[in-house]
């Protein structure tokens, strides 16, 4: 024990010097007078006014301080992840049993001798953080290492005690997110790092990234980042497979890729494409491994799988087309979204203008509209402009009428446009061809805005003689909308050849080729257009993809796009799309494929009615519930369920929070539900929405994958241990010199102490030591006769 003196009676210290002082200077003047002797004298006065001091010493009061065994905790903390389990080159054991030898026996070793000084509180962890009574519990199991959950966790346990320390025994390697602060836990880590950089050969998925587009020749793309150890100068396969959902077997590889390691350590990149026909939620494996095994084993196999989840959910996208007077270039959109199952394309064509009622001469008698004699639809008034509907294919029944599910979008687009939020956002995009600012009632051009702005659809204007600047769009709520300033230079060109810029090269719906040199020669090949609006200037905000090119050389934007509030707005300046694919058949395919990418575009921001989502590395599981208008529902009856895919665990339903009901968000405007997933593997999350007596679906890809978290790696994380060190005001400790540090533990660490004040005048001792002066300075005297 460490025991500390300290003056309780301090403010004696000047008196007991006076009278010591006094007391000297008397002693000094009679002992000069009766003992002649120099020597005797000193030691004679010596001897008194030491027993003077020590007399004066009860005056200031001493008292001792030390720490009081037991008063001061020590957590010892203990990874108990299976990544420790693998065995560095040229080891005899793996780290699991080099850190269980460090740890050993909780009544012999440091742990002896460390616990006479504090009470030793042992701890393992790996997913959550556990008490142990001795570490023999340690199996070295767990699916994760949560380091910074395991600090946390002992900051609530330890809150307000005297905790003079933790002791972390891992590898560093964390699977859970850093804490964001670790001032709460109020004592010094010092992280034992556990293994060296050396480890066997090992192939490794250190992760993966899921892109999806919407250009055809790439829907979807997934990279594999692999870490090689000692594979040099070898070929290494990556094989791409489906899931099936009735068992945890695979179908053949779907794509192969093979790269050849040149270095013993290295990072090799593979890249998969493929366009997945099914919808919904989908799942793959990623397996990589040696293209010829020759026998050495890796340090494990457990690393050199991942699963992937892709939702491939939405559709069927609707697009209203709106068209001022029937021409092609609807005739040539209709064919391109044939092509795609997931785009319905709904037209709206207006045959002829309203009219003044005079105007019209029909038959006697005749109240309506004769250029709509004849047909199904029922016909319009004299004064009334004349619409042609066009519906998708799939929505007619065998009578040649919109079936019973679709008839609500008939009526919809009864007086022309949609006049109501509940019929306009029925759709996800909205395309406006030569249509004049006129052709919109009041309230509806708010009414796209609010399309746009909230329900996050797209709006798309392509040119004409009545778009932009010629349809009078300069001060209107729609002008405001698009990417482009109207006022000022307008008009219209007859010459101008289309090419990318930059910025369009780099996005993928806007090429049509998968590379530049055969993009380049593609916009060469293309016909000149002769219907062109010209715009001034671009917004801020605004992205030029495309440019039109006159005779004299000069650039004007073609096709411009920009965010607005939730949704996306594009234009089109040129007028005559149709034109490309008049060229040949090869030019036409171009053409089309060039529409469907841009429809896709289009709409891939629109909101759905039911949306299910998980918060990003965690488990909350969020449900948003919108009305006709968009606007939250609160009231609907919201059901969730896990269903497990390819591993035989049952399925789970779970609880749900209404909006505002959450115990762990704020959120006003969704239903939430917790879901951590009691085992690893692919999991299928479905939603079940009924409202007003009828019931939707929505289903959700999700993967609980920690063991290829904790195997992701096996390079000791040194760096992220000597930042929890330095913020915490500790240090990492090697292996090595665990025992001297731990005998220094005490002197370094702030500790609880007990002050014990114990008066000096209380012990026999110091008036033992007084009684002992004063007889051997009398004893001296009489010696010598003196009186």
């Amino acid at each position: 024990m460490f025991t500390n003196v300290s003056l309780t009676g301090a403010e004696w210290l000047w008196p007991a010097v006076g009278l010591f002082a006094v007391t000297a200077v008397l002693l000094v003047w009679s002992y000069r007078v009766r003992v002649p002797q120099p020597g005797l004298r000193a030691a004679c006065i010596g001897l008194k006014l030491l027993g003077v001091a020590l007399l004066l010493l009860c005056l200031l009061n001493p008292a001792t301080s030390k720490p009081k065994p037991g008063a001061n905790f020590l957590a010892v903390v203990a990874d108990n992840s299976r990544g420790l389990n693998v065995s560095e080159r040229d080891a005899a054991q793996s780290r699991a049993q080099s850190l269980r030898k460090l740890l050993g026996q909780a009544d012999d070793g440091w742990q002896k001798s460390t616990g006479e000084f504090f009470q030793l509180r042992r701890y393992a962890f790996d997913a959550h953080l556990r008490q142990v009574g001795d570490f023999d519990e340690l199996r070295f199991d767990g699916n994760a290492s949560a380091v910074h959950g395991a600090l946390r966790q002992l900051a609530g346990r330890f809150n307000r005690q005297p905790l003079a320390g933790v002791l972390l025994f891992t590898d560093g390697i964390a699977t859970d997110a850093e804490a964001a602060s670790l001032a709460k836990l109020g004592a010094p880590v010092y992280p034992v790092l556990i293994g060296r950089d050396e480890v066997v050969r090992d192939l490794a998925i250190e992760k993966f990234a899921v892109n999806q587009t919407p250009f055809e020749d790439a829907p979807v793309t997934i990279e594999a980042q692999v870490r090689c150890v000692g594979f040099a100068g070898q070929e290494i396969t990556a094989r791409l497979r489906p899931l099936k959902d009735e068992d945890n077997s695979t179908s053949p590889a779907l794509r192969e890729s093979t790269l050849r390691a040149l270095e013993a350590r290295e990072t090799l990149k593979f890249r998969f494409q493929f366009n997945p026909h099914a919808r919904g939620p989908l799942f793959y494996e990623i397996h990589v491994g040696p293209k010829t095994e020759n026998g050495e084993p890796e340090a494990t196999m457990e690393n050199n799988r991942r699963l992937v989840a892709l939702n491939r959910g939405g559709g069927p996208y609707r697009v209203l087309y709106v068209c001022g007077r029937p021409n092609w270039e609807f005739k040539f959109l209709r064919r391109a979204q044939e092509e795609d199952r997931q785009l319905e394309l709904v037209g709206l064509m207006r045959i002829a203008k309203r009219e003044p009622r005079f105007v019209f001469k029909g038959r006697r008698g005749e109240q309506t509209n004769p250029l709509e004699r004849g047909a199904d639809q029922k016909t319009t008034e004299y004064d009334k402009p004349v619409f042609r509907r066009v519906w998708p294919p799939n929505w007619m029944g065998e009578d040649g009428l919109l079936q019973a599910d679709f008839a609500h979008f008939g009526s919809g687009l009864k007086q022309g446009f949609p006049i109501t939020a509940e019929d306009l956002f029925a759709y996800h995009a909205v395309v406006l061809d030569d249509v004049e600012a006129e052709f919109f009632k009041p309230g509806q051009m708010q009414l796209l805005e609010q399309f746009v702005k909230e329900r996050g659809g797209g709006l798309l204007m392509l040119g004409g003689q009545e778009s932009f600047g010629p349809g009078q769009y300069t001060r209107t709520t729609l002008g405001k909308m698009l990417p482009v300033y109207l006022d000022g230079e307008t008009g219209a060109l007859t010459q101008a050849k289309l090419d990318l810029t930059t910025e369009g090269q780099l996005e993928p719906w806007v090429r049509v080729r998968d590379n530049l040199d055969d993009e380049g020669k593609r916009l060469a090949e293309m016909p000149a257009f002769k219907v062109l609006n010209k715009v001034r200037r671009l917004k801020p905000l605004a992205a030029k993809l495309a440019v039109a090119r006159d005779n004299a050389g000069i650039e004007h934007p073609a096709l411009v796009t920009q965010r607005f509030g939730k949704g996306r707005v594009a234009v089109m300046t040129i007028g005559d799309v149709w034109r490309w694919g008049l060229r040949s058949p090869e030019h036409r395919t171009d053409m089309e494929k060039s529409w469907r990418q841009m429809l896709q575009w289009l709409v891939a921001d629109a909101l759905d009615r039911i949306e299910l989502a998980l918060e990003t590395g965690g488990t909350d599981l969020r449900v948003a519930v919108r009305d006709k208008q968009f606007a939250p529902e609160d009231n609907a009856r919201v059901t969730l369920r896990a269903v497990p895919v390819g591993h035989t665990t049952h399925p789970r339903p779970l609880s749900v929070e209404p909006p505002g009901e959450s115990t762990t968000t704020g959120d006003t405007e969704q239903y939430h539900a917790a879901f951590p997933a009691p085992a690893p593997g692919a999991w299928r999350i479905e939603a079940g929405i009924t409202e007003k007596g009828k019931t939707q679906t929505r289903q959700l890809a999700m993967v609980h994958d920690p063991v290829a978290e904790e195997f992701h790696s096996f390079t000791p994380n040194r760096p992220l241990l000597e930042s929890i060190a330095k913020k915490t005001g500790g240090k990492v400790i090697e292996p090595e010199n665990l025992e001297a540090f731990l005998k220094t533990l005490p002197q370094i660490t702030q500790l609880n102490t007990v002050n014990i004040h114990t008066p000096v005048w209380h012990r026999p001792t110091l008036f033992l030591l007084v009684l002992a002066c004063f007889v051997a300075e009398w004893f001296l005297r009489r010696w010598k006769g003196l009186p």
